[in-house]
C-alpha cells in the first residue's frame, strides 16, 4: 500500500499536472507576426517595428513607441503604451500583402482617417 501511494505521488500528480497544462494552454493563441519593415499605402510613411512575443518597439517617422499585441482570432489588437502616441489602439486585420488597421483612442492621429493599409516592405 505504501508503495503504492508513492508511486501515485511521484507519477500521478505531475501527469495530472501536465493534463491540465495541455488543457488549459489548448485555447492560447500566439500574437501574429507584425515585425518588420512596414509603409502605410495612404500616407507613404514608413514604420519598422521589432516584435518579441506580445511586445513591440518601433519608430514612425523618428518617433519611438512601445505597445502590445493581443490575438483576438485572426485580428490583432494593438495597445500603443509608451511614446507620443501612448493611448493608441489598433485593430490589425490580415490583408492580402500586410494588414489593414483601424486606429482610435488617441490624438496624434488626424481625425480624418482612421483606417490605413500597411504592406511589408522588402
Amino acid at each position: 500500500m505504501r508503495t503504492l501511494l508513492t508511486y501515485l505521488l511521484m507519477v500521478g500528480v505531475p501527469l495530472g499536472g501536465l493534463v491540465l497544462i495541455l488543457h488549459y494552454g489548448a485555447a492560447l493563441q500566439a500574437p501574429g507576426a507584425v515585425g518588420g519593415r512596414w509603409q502605410v499605402a495612404e500616407t507613404g510613411t514608413e514604420v519598422v517595428v521589432e516584435q518579441s512575443g506580445q511586445y513591440l518597439h518601433g519608430h514612425i517617422e523618428g518617433e519611438a513607441f512601445q505597445a502590445r499585441i493581443e490575438p483576438r482570432g485572426s485580428d490583432q489588437h494593438v495597445s500603443v503604451e509608451r511614446g507620443r502616441c501612448a493611448g493608441l489602439h489598433a485593430l490589425l486585420r490580415p490583408a492580402q500583402d500586410g494588414w489593414t488597421v483601424e486606429l482610435s483612442g488617441s490624438d496624434c492621429v488626424s481625425a480624418e482617417a482612421t483606417a490605413y493599409t500597411l504592406a511589408r516592405v522588402e
